[in-house]
């Protein structure tokens, strides 16, 4: 199946532009730094920044599918960014809910495509689409929702089958390369700043080839365990389990109150305390926050 064989009431095909893509990523860039205190990305168990699952990407040269959960506006502006910062190698695709991309067609050029969520008919050309992607550009990375609407973080998880119909038929011919799925836990939450952190974590899984249903189930069974795992981490406010990607100014009350601050040596950054910590457990948290506020990975 070609693209112009696709019925654009059903599947409204990408037209990704570099050019427009690395214009909007420059300026997106500056529109998180702007409207966040941070970017923070979650340790795992052995305290390593879970972003390598997401940065290995990079280096594997078969089909990619992403899975991150949708509780707000912001979502498919975080996958953006995310996907320019940690997987810069790799081609974007994700679909949009098709009367959405038609008021918005820009995001055409990004690597959107617009699906008919209410026509049965469109899994199918859905599927064959992003396969023909991946055939095209191996590069390509298959970033999505599949919740399907917007849902709180703290809500169980459930998911469409799309991703897991992409990731079980995809890669799955003799010789071909395992598609590798890593999903993406977020959480905006405000802790000690007038801006919100935008909290993260990413978790590898794996699929089950030629099983929709198999890997459905872990799918889920991955975003759940890893947004409860972001959930525990952001509820415990201690950056220490945390690496910065990005960082603002922060600790900003008012331009003329903050210069009055720093001319008598004062800064107007809260510090989190907890009331159950003695005073030299609460000296070193302090000290450890400081420690993290001036750490930023590349």
């Amino acid at each position: 199946m070609t693209q112009q064989q696709y019925d654009e009431n059903l599947i409204w095909p990408a037209t990704p532009s570099a050019r427009v893509a690395g214009a909007f990523s420059w300026w997106l860039a500056r529109m998180v730094r702007k409207d966040f205190h941070r970017v923070l990305i979650a340790r795992d168990e052995t305290g390593q920044s879970t972003q390598r699952y997401l940065e290995a990407l990079e280096q594997h040269r078969g089909p990619a599918v992403v899975v991150m959960n949708h509780a707000c506006w912001w979502d498919p502006l975080i996958g953006l960014y995310l996907a320019r910062r940690l997987c810069p190698a790799r081609t974007i695709l994700g679909p949009m809910e098709l009367e959405q991309l038609r008021k918005f067609a820009f995001f055409r050029k990004l690597g959107v495509f617009g699906i008919n969520p209410d026509d049965p008919r469109a899994f199918e050309q859905m599927l064959a689409y992003v396969r023909e992607r991946f055939a095209k550009d191996p590069t390509t990375l298959f970033w999505l929702t599949p919740q399907g609407q917007f849902t709180d973080p703290r809500v169980k998880i459930r998911i469409r089958p799309g991703a897991a119909a992409v990731a079980a038929r995809t890669g799955d011919g003799p010789g071909s390369p395992a598609c590798r799925i890593v999903s993406v836990a977020v959480e905006l939450a405000f802790w000690t700043d007038r801006k919100p952190e935008m909290l993260l974590r990413f978790a590898p899984a794996t699929a089950e080839p030629g099983s929709t249903s198999t890997t459905t189930r872990i799918i889920t069974s991955t975003m759940q365990a890893n947004a409860d795992a972001l959930a525990a981490s952001v509820i415990a406010r201690d950056d220490a389990g945390f690496v910065a990607l990005e960082q603002s100014g922060g600790g900003q009350t008012n331009p003329l109150y903050d210069l009055w601050l720093r001319m008598t040596g004062r800064t107007g950054r809260i510090v989190g305390t907890d009331r159950g910590m003695g005073p030299e457990q609460t000296q070193a948290r302090v000290v450890r926050q400081d420690e993290r506020a001036k750490e930023t990975v590349a």
